[in-house]
């Protein structure tokens, strides 16, 4: 950073902030909604029995659906 700003090198990037809220999905959809912005129709559950229920929500077999594991 301060071999740039010797050289007066300027760097656009994001801010944390910025950066931070987007890879934290349930934070970004939560913005999207509030500034009504459409989202795909989300869950996040705990538990296979809410997993299979939440797949029947969203249409599952008839559609396609993405489930994504966390850590």
């Amino acid at each position: 950073k301060n071999l740039f700003h010797s050289k007066n090198i300027k760097i656009l990037s994001s801010s944390k902030e910025s950066i931070e809220l987007t890879n934290d999905k349930v934070k970004f959809i939560e913005l999207c909604k509030k500034i009504n912005i459409p989202t795909p129709k989300q869950f996040i559950v705990t538990k296979s029995e809410d997993l299979v229920h939440c797949c029947i929500q969203l249409g599952y077999p008839h559609k396609k659906i993405v489930i994504k594991p966390t850590k």
